[in-house]
Formats: structure tokens, C-alpha cells, sequence
């Protein structure tokens, strides 16, 4: 169980290549998104016991250069490092694996737009990734290993986040090389015309679990709190994003003003 909902005061360590073998074994991931391009929050974070952190390019500042350093710092401080990259194409999902990380891959509406995500993220025969010198494969000094156990452990996720997607999510969540399908709930309002937070929203996201459990496909998505993190576990959802860590340090600063204001 991860901390937010276990009550456990310290997660167990595990390297970043055990993440898949979690959710297949069924454990409940909360992580917490990191916006900051900071390593060294990066590294704080990582070392307060959460199951995984995800380094968030859709929506943050953060390049090429920085993903790589927070990657790097997180899995230093001994926690998996998910990267919900900035777009549904090649190169940005390759790196993210290259660096070591598992992938959320934005904007995936179709099974066939699934099956390109997988192409692009597993070696052959299942997919057409090229094998690169990054640092899951040692910088070079480790390329034939990690080509032969890099399919089994990678994770890719796709992320739904449209009435479109959810329509095909059983689908999607078929596709074999797909380890989790990811719901986004705030554009996902958008898409279906409604507030942040309408029950038709979590009736959608809902549909999403039914599906994805019926094709044996673990589920995630995003909370904006503990509280509504542990909703969603109990609706069948299996990882859960909880707020980010700028979000948590303006909390806290504002927490903070307000103390001392009483």
C-alpha cells in the first residue's frame, strides 16, 4: 500500500526497473507529480517514501537537459521516475526511456494511436525503438543487456483525456505493450463540456476502470488531494498522481501565512 493510503510512515525502496512488476502484482502507487526543474527538489521528494514520482513536461518549463537531471536525482534518492512527456511522438517518449524512466504519453484518443505509442517505446519484434547509449543502458557500457530485459520492465502508459478516448477506451486498454492507461480528469472535463470536478467527469473516468479491468490493463489518474486520491483508490484505480510539487510548497507557504495571520 503506498503511504497516502497505507499509513505506512516509510516506503519500501525499489529500483526504478521494479514499477511494472508492482502493478502487475496489483499494488496501490501514489507519486506526485514534480514541476519544479530542480534535481534537488527532485531528490527531497523522492526520499520521503512515495511509491514513484512523475516529472511533468506537458504543462512545465522543463527540457531536455533539466528531465534528465530529475530524473537522475529521484532515482538517487531511490523512488521510480515516471515522465509525462510533452507530446505524443517518438523522440520525447525515447528519451524519457533512455533516461531511465517510464512514460505517460498525452492525447492518445485511439487504439491505433496506442499501438504507435507502443511501437515507439518497445525494441523489436514488438515495436521499432532504436537502442541508444543513454543511462538505462549504462551510457554504452551496458547496451545488449538492457536491449534484452527492456521490454519486460519498461512501463508505458497512454493517457485519456478526451470523450473521444473514453468512447475507444476498451480498445486502448487491449493493446498489447500498454501496462496503464491514465486518466487526465481536468481536460477530460473540458472535452466533455462540463466543470472541474462534475460527477459526469467521474462517471467517464469510472467507465475508464470498467474497461481497463475487463482487458486486465491496471488504471491511473490525478487527484488534487489525499482525500480524493483515496476516493479513486477505492473505485478501482490502481496509481494515482496526487497534486504536484509546486502545488504542495504554495499549500504549505500559504499554511504557513495563515498560522501566523490567526
Amino acid at each position: 500500500m503506498p503511504l497516502a493510503c497505507g499509513g505506512r510512515a516509510v516506503a519500501r525502496r525499489e529500483h526504478p526497473i521494479e514499477l511494472r512488476t508492482r502493478l502487475e502484482r496489483g499494488d496501490r502507487l501514489a507519486g506526485v507529480f514534480l514541476q519544479s526543474p530542480s534535481p534537488v527538489s527532485a531528490e527531497v521528494v523522492a526520499s520521503l517514501g512515495l511509491d514513484f514520482v512523475c516529472i511533468e513536461t506537458e504543462h512545465s518549463p522543463l527540457g531536455r537537459e533539466s528531465v534528465h537531471a530529475v530524473i537522475g536525482a529521484a532515482r538517487s534518492g531511490g523512488t521510480p521516475a515516471l515522465v509525462r512527456v510533452a507530446d505524443n511522438a517518438v523522440i520525447p517518449i525515447v528519451s524519457a526511456l533512455d533516461d531511465g524512466a517510464a512514460v505517460i504519453v498525452p492525447r492518445v484518443d485511439s487504439a491505433e494511436e496506442a499501438q504507435a505509442v507502443v511501437s515507439a517505446a518497445r525494441f523489436p519484434p514488438l515495436g521499432r525503438r532504436g537502442v541508444g547509449p543513454g543511462r538505462a543502458a549504462g551510457y554504452g557500457r551496458s547496451v545488449p543487456e538492457y536491449f534484452e530485459r527492456a521490454n519486460a520492465t519498461a512501463v508505458v502508459a497512454v493517457q485519456i483525456e478526451s470523450r473521444a478516448a473514453v468512447d475507444e477506451a476498451p480498445r486502448i486498454a487491449a493493446v498489447e505493450g500498454v501496462d496503464l492507461v491514465f486518466v487526465g480528469p481536468g481536460d477530460l472535463a473540458v472535452s466533455l463540456g462540463v466543470p472541474f470536478g462534475d460527477d459526469r467527469v467521474t462517471e467517464a473516468a469510472l467507465a475508464v476502470v470498467a474497461a481497463a479491468r475487463a482487458a486486465g490493463c491496471p488504471s491511473g489518474i490525478w487527484a488534487p488531494s489525499a482525500a480524493a486520491a483515496r476516493r479513486w483508490f477505492d473505485a478501482g484505480f490502481q496509481l494515482v498522481i496526487v497534486s504536484s510539487d509546486l502545488a504542495l510548497v504554495a499549500e504549505g507557504v500559504e499554511r504557513v501565512i495563515d498560522e501566523l495571520a490567526s
